[in-house]
């Protein structure tokens, strides 16, 4: 079998890629998760490789080059368990040899109880060393090397010996208290989670010498009868004498010093010395004096939940800062934890909860894989958090809170929505909120398709997309339509449970509404720059519900399909968006107006001449309320859309006002705007 293995380079996009996503999320036990984008810049790097049988992916290998060392750093090597002796493994570790020949060679790192670590000598690879992995449990971990190119054994050693600090890694130096939280098992989260094992791809964690004579005079470890020997487990910085009391004068000449204490400023000094960036402590001395500190002497002084921020930030997947459509509200990564004067705001008063409380509850989620904590600000002011990592393949939410202002529950719609995205990012199948949500919480996760069951707030992410005439999966719960024909009203609630599932079935009726550019931006949420429109209609910039008025319509009903025809000819035309109908109301401009303006982007003025004159004088109009926005990543222009659509929806080149069309028309505008293939048997 195994000379009818093909291995191929994998670039991101497309079927191959997609298939090897899911089989590292299906492993990802042992595995340990990725986010999404860490495949995607592998793939755009070509160290990306799938092994395909007939076509279909069994296995894949993603690894990296290192610099300095000059040798792969193999991630995952993964082989679907029901092909594990078909020689693919073999195959993909040959392939990475012959396009890197001129590597020292192929490293990796494998917990000693796995039963892949039984596998490695039977494809050339050596044990080298052993280290205790970070996580509290203590797993050993095994390094395992495969020569490529031909080095000496002395050159092969020294390469590959974990006492040298990899030019990837980022050094830093652990404070006395931050070892003495690991050690003594302090409840302290973001101390403890620094032993993830997560993190040893990504830092080298070392104490000076000034550190390590504080462990030995402690009393909590002379009681605990430690050596010299064997009283830290981190490997100690080898700083010059003369060097450090150079640093150490800088910093002691320094005014705005003068009241941190000798010994820290000697841990700093020894830090700079020894060529470390980072210094992880949770001194308040040394961490007020952060800022001059990295001035001075060009170190980093952090707190350990702030470390672990700054490490996810710089290994992140791309994720930018977005403007919640065109208000001045933005989602946005934090680069560190609150102080507790402003989580004091967001704590749970009922419970009697205390911000530092608050605080690691937050640490808990940034000291596991994944692990962030994004915010939505408008104007200079914290108006809603969230905390979250990835737990197998779930994004586990340790923190979700929002100010108590009216506008609260629009802001935390948008969060968790925005969690959401984050979930489809990382390739996770569900999220879990595991904090004691209040009402307006609970309230928005409803809204949004969470489900509560015994206190925890679930929901499901699909990605699929299932096609008018495909089959339909049993887990969505939907009757077979040879049977009984699923009801737009059931479609719509599965696909709110599970974003960003699409289920297409030919049952939902779909309208095309055409649509002003300035009124498409706001309720939309375009990414164009702000107009001076939502100067009015703040609500409807942060609603994921919204209102659009148009001439009085009869014949329309709910729940439907609306895709969005951005009019006018210029760039921003063509179908850019597709959203949920949720009602439709017709009567007086006056009428909907005052009951729907939060909702929408009109004024009074502009209800009216949307209406249609009746009968002695009297206009009504018809209000569109919708909901679930997706915003197409590649707006289908006017040609391209005739060519997908029939053409009885446009007379002299206009599209019609809410003109049903097909479902399958639907579709297959859906799939062009979001860059999918379009099914093979679409007529």
């Amino acid at each position: 079998m195994a000379h009818d293995v093909k291995i191929e380079q994998v670039e991101a996009g497309g079927q191959t890629y997609d298939q090897v996503v899911e089989l590292g999320n299906a492993n990802s036990s042992t595995l340990g998760q990725l986010p999404y984008a860490v495949f995607t810049e592998a793939a755009a790097s070509g160290c990306l490789l799938a092994a395909k049988l007939r076509g279909e992916v069994i296995g894949y290998a993603l690894f990296a080059l290192r610099k300095r060392r000059h040798e792969v750093s193999l991630t995952h090597l993964c082989v679907r368990d029901d092909m594990r002796k078909s020689g693919a493994a073999r195959r993909l570790v040959e392939e990475i040899t012959r396009l890197h020949s001129d590597r020292r060679g192929i490293r990796l790192r494998c917990r000693v109880d796995y039963p892949a670590h039984d596998m490695w000598p039977r494809l050339g690879f050596e044990e080298w060393s052993r280290l205790r992995g970070r996580s509290r449990a203590g797993h050993m971990l095994a390094v395992w090397w495969r020569r490529i190119a031909d080095w000496t054994l002395f050159d092969v050693l020294a390469e590959v010996s974990e006492a040298a600090v990899d030019d990837d890694l980022i050094v830093a130096v652990l404070d006395t208290n931050v070892v003495l939280d690991v050690r003594d098992g302090r409840d302290k989260g973001a101390s403890r989670a620094l032993m993830a094992d997560w993190l040893v791809d990504h830092a080298e964690l070392v104490i000076t010498a000034e550190v390590s004579r504080e462990l030995l005079a402690s009393k909590r470890l002379a009681d605990a009868d430690y050596t010299d020997a064997d009283q830290h487990e981190f490997p100690q910085l080898d700083s010059a004498a003369s060097v450090v009391s150079e640093y150490y004068a800088t910093l002691r000449g320094a005014d705005s010093l003068s009241t941190n204490q000798d010994a820290d400023l000697r841990v700093v000094a020894e830090t700079v010395a020894g060529g470390a960036s980072h210094l992880v402590t949770r001194d308040d001395g040394l961490l007020r004096s952060a800022d001059e500190i990295e001035r001075l002497v060009g170190v980093r002084v952090l707190s350990p939940a702030n470390f672990l921020l700054s490490i996810q930030a710089e290994s992140a997947d791309g994720f930018e800062p977005q403007i919640i459509k065109t208000s001045s509200f933005a989602i946005q990564r934090r680069s560190s934890v609150p102080a507790n004067e402003v989580l004091a705001r967001f704590t749970n008063q009922a419970w009697g909860e205390r911000a530092a409380e608050l605080r690691d509850r937050i640490a808990g989620a940034v000291g596991e894989p994944g692990g962030r904590v994004e915010e939505v600000t408008a104007a200079g002011t914290l108006w809603a958090l969230a905390a979250h990592c990835i737990e197998a393949n779930t994004l586990r939410v340790n923190v979700l809170r929002s100010l108590g202002d009216r506008r609260a529950y629009s802001v935390l719609r948008q969060l968790i929505h925005g969690l959401r995205q984050r979930a489809v990012a990382y390739g996770a199948e569900s999220i879990a909120i595991t904090d004691a949500v209040g009402e307006t919480v609970g309230r928005a996760l409803r809204d949004e398709g969470f489900r509560n069951s015994e206190g925890l707030w679930r929901a499901e992410v699909s990605q699929l997309v299932i096609g008018c005439g495909d089959a339909l999966p049993d887990d969505l719960g939907l009757p077979d339509p040879g049977v009984e024909q699923p009801s737009p009203a059931l479609i719509s609630r599965i696909e709110l449970q599970r974003w960003p599932l699409k289920v297409f079935t030919g049952a939902v009726p779909c309208l095309v509404v055409p649509v002003r550019p300035s009124y498409g931006r706001t309720l939309l949420g375009y990414r164009e720059a702000q107009m001076t429109l939502i100067e009015t209609a703040p609500e409807a910039a942060t609603a994921r519900e919204n209102a659009y008025y148009m001439g009085r319509r009869t014949g329309l009903s709910a729940p439907a399909r609306i895709l969005w025809w951005v009019t006018g000819g210029g760039p921003e035309a063509g179908v850019r968006a597709m959203s949920w109908l949720e009602d439709v109301d017709t009567g007086t401009p006056e009428r909907l107006h005052r009951r729907y303006s939060r909702r929408g982007v009109f004024d009074l003025d502009q209800v009216r001449q949307s209406a249609t004159s009746g009968g002695r004088g009297s206009s009504a109009a018809t209000v569109l309320l919708f909901s679930r926005t997706d915003v197409f990543d590649h707006p289908v222009e006017a040609e391209r859309a005739r060519v997908l659509a029939s053409d009885d929806i446009w007379q002299q080149g206009f599209a019609i006002t809410a003109r049903t069309v097909s479902e399958r028309t639907a579709e297959a505008l859906y799939r062009e705007g979001m860059g999918q293939p379009q099914p093979t048997d679409h007529d």
